[in-house]
């Protein structure tokens, strides 16, 4: 016995003779009964065990811990250190392999006085980290030794922070949509502002209902007023210089875009209103703030008016050389002329004068030379549909009409 058992044994009994001679005293100052003062003193203990206890207590020899000690031995332990290698053995081969079945292939290997419970079992795997992962005959194909860990809640957006850290690839977004938007707000030429009115912002600046109003002013109900206008017009009404976007540090408008990028990961509702509830706390395991709906959606305003869309394809797709560029610009090129040939060619004439058919319609798909013209629908000759041979006429329908019949007034 190891010397933590044994204190533990030690103890238990200290704790028995406390029991019994509490519950005497009680018995003598009180004048209850026996089971009334062991509820009293330790109602956790039953009364048969506290009788066991009080029989041995009573015994002559000894000190009254040791005659109450526990003389329990533990059944001696069979399984030894190569049962525990073959048990973990058997698992790391097969992770999907039950209690009962590795007991029954370590009876086989060590004799039949094999006593391995499940709990050892268990245990012998834990320790040796051999998860349990079902087999592929329970309908799940995984590889022996594989494990798999499934993240919910939002937390599988950290794998995308920790990509995104190593490629890099926000932060070169970033950064080209600040240089393409620096060049482009320097080389505004004149701005015409829109004058928004008076009494279109309370004292704070922001927007009053009128604001509409002077938007909605000379447009039929149902007609497209100029805030529905493409970003190309937008953006000469507005100084792009001063937009806040072109002030942000390369690292906050990275992790703006990579939010952009992941909200659809997170919510099913249209564009980024699904961020407003809980799900939208779940972006913060991108490395960063959680940034709310109206936020995000100011952001990705600021970019059309910038038109930055091509600065960003070119991030997207990597820096490549300007000999590639040009082969694929002279390819692109190439590729289109001839299309475009092709299709003049087999759908109408460049000019009527040069192919003589002044008369054919432009839409009209032109005859190709050593094919033979097929004839019209119209002009194809009609067959009588007859019957399969050996089959009477009776059982197939006529294709004859009966008129109506009239209804007598007797009947209406």
């Amino acid at each position: 016995m190891s010397a933590a058992r044994w204190e533990s044994v030690v103890g238990e009994a200290l704790e028995r003779v406390r029991v019994i001679e509490t519950v005497r005293v009680r018995r003598q100052e009180t004048g209850e009964s026996w089971r009334k003062c062991l509820s009293a003193v330790a109602p956790e203990t039953g009364w048969s065990k506290y009788s066991h206890w009080r029989r041995r207590y009573e015994e002559v020899g000894g000190a009254a811990w040791e005659r109450l000690l526990d003389r329990r031995v533990p059944p001696p332990r069979v399984v030894g250190e190569k049962v525990a290698m073959a048990a973990r053995a058997l698992r790391r081969a097969n992770r999907g392999i039950s209690c009962e079945a590795a007991r029954e292939v370590l009876r086989q290997e060590f004799g039949g006085e094999l006593t391995a419970s499940d709990t050892w079992l268990r245990r012998q795997w834990a320790a040796a980290g051999l998860r349990y992962v079902r087999s592929a005959a329970m309908g799940l194909m995984r590889e022996v030794g594989e494990e798999v860990e499934e993240l919910h809640g939002g937390r599988g957006l950290a794998l995308l922070a920790a990509a995104d850290a190593e490629t890099g690839s926000s932060l070169t977004l970033a950064q080209a949509v600040l240089s393409a938007g620096s060049e482009r707000a320097a080389g505004q030429s004149a701005v015409t502002p829109r004058d928004e009115g008076e009494g279109v912002r309370d004292d704070r600046g922001r927007f009053m209902p009128s604001y509409n109003a002077e938007w909605r002013k000379g447009h039929a109900p149902g007609e497209r007023d100029p805030r529905w206008a493409a970003d190309a017009a937008k953006a000469q009404q507005r100084v792009l210089a001063e937009l806040p976007l072109l002030a942000h540090r390369p690292a906050t408008l990275a992790h703006k875009l990579l939010c952009m990028g992941a909200a659809a990961l997170v919510t099913e509702r249209r564009g980024f209103d699904g961020l407003d509830g809980p799900t939208g706390h779940w972006l913060g395991a991108l490395g960063g703030n959680a940034y709310m709906p109206a936020t995000l959606d100011k952001a990705l305003a600021q970019l059309g008016p910038l038109n930055v869309d091509a600065a960003l394809w070119a991030a997207h797709a990597g820096p490549t050389s300007k000999s590639s560029s040009a082969t694929d610009a002279t390819a692109s090129a190439s590729t289109a002329a001839t299309a475009t040939a092709v299709v003049k060619s087999r759908t109408w004439p460049s000019s009527p004068s040069s192919s003589g058919l002044a008369e054919a319609s432009p839409t009209r798909r032109l005859h190709k030379p050593g094919r033979p013209r097929r004839a019209p629908s119209s002009q194809l000759p009609r067959e009588r549909w007859k019957p399969p041979p050996g089959t009477r006429r009776s059982r197939w329908p006529t294709r004859r009409s009966r008129a109506p019949r009239q209804r007598s007034p007797s009947n209406a």
